[in-house]
């Protein structure tokens, strides 16, 4: 009865197009060619499976992407900050779905394509990298993959000492999972655009106000038992920050709660831990404060 309710091959996906957009040929030099490489061995894995590959001059002007919709256009090749946004803009207004696969393009600064790809994904625009790719251009139900794998989404959190680790900054939840439950900063991991320490940073910045410089912080501990989180398998990686003396005052100025919080104190560290908190994050507060007492 389960297979009876299987689409029929070619029925309801083939009315999904592909379209594989490589902005501007990419360009062998002597130096790092990994991005031209991933790009080239993208378009071969694109015209094996049958997708349109359309190939840019780097003007305005879109070359043909095909016809018959709805339709999913990956960008590659070689680009510039300025030429990837307009690219991807002109895409959304054909009413075409845009996936930019980050590691086939290629760019002149890699820390501005940085900076774009944090406007793209603030924007909800899709950034996936050529592994992929194929995975999604099955062509009948059995081949049709989001992952070849099941994946697992990455976080972190942070623990942030004042006066020696006898105060905590601690947020109280204001959405569920864990609604009115005090927490640690944290978000989940931009993949593709940061490392784990620069995530973690990134959120203390976000949910309080509070600047810290990724090398800053210590990694505690990892966190990945498939339950930890209500909503999907979620990989914590905790870290702390002792703030120094020194810029405790900074702290205490800056502190304030984003909107997505209902709260935002500095805690007395052994009262918090006689709370109930979110998640798993006392393990994060326990083991932070025993490295600090070995240290």
């Amino acid at each position: 009865m389960v297979l009876a309710l299987l689409p029929k091959e070619g029925n309801w996906l083939m009315k999904l197009k592909y379209s594989l957009l490589v902005a501007s040929p990419v360009i062998f030099t002597s130096g790092d060619n990994l991005s031209a490489a991933t790009c080239m061995n993208l378009a071969r894995a694109c015209e094996a499976k049958g997708v349109q590959v359309a190939v840019g001059n780097g003007r305005k002007r879109l070359p043909a992407l095909g016809r018959g919709g709805p339709r999913i256009v990956f960008i590659a090749g070689a680009v510039t900050p300025q030429s990837l946004l307009d690219v991807v803009q002109r895409i959304h207004d054909r009413g075409m779905k845009p996936i930019v696969v980050v590691d086939a393009l290629q760019v002149p600064d890699l820390d501005d394509l940085h900076a774009v790809l944090t406007v793209l994904n603030e924007k909800s625009i899709q950034l996936a990298h050529a592994g992929e790719v194929p995975s999604l251009l099955g062509l009948n139900w059995n081949d049709l993959h989001m992952h070849r794998f099941a994946k697992a989404d990455n976080t972190s959190s942070v623990a942030v000492f004042l006066e020696g680790g006898k105060k905590i900054l601690a947020i109280k939840r204001k959405h569920n999972p864990d609604k009115g439950k005090w927490a640690l900063p944290g978000g989940f991991l931009n993949c593709q655009l940061e490392t784990l320490e620069e995530c973690g940073a990134r959120e203390v910045g976000e949910e309080t106000k509070v600047a810290v410089f990724w090398y800053e912080l210590t990694l505690v501990d990892v966190r990945s038992s498939p339950r930890r989180d209500s909503r999907q398998h979620v990989v914590d990686h905790g870290y702390s920050w002792f703030v120094p003396e020194d810029r405790e005052a900074e702290v205490y100025a800056k502190m304030e709660a984003s909107d997505d919080a209902e709260g935002l104190e500095i805690l007395d560290t052994d009262w918090l831990l006689t709370q109930d908190i979110a998640f798993d994050h006392r393990l994060i507060i326990e083991r932070a404060l025993a490295m600090h007492t070995c240290a």
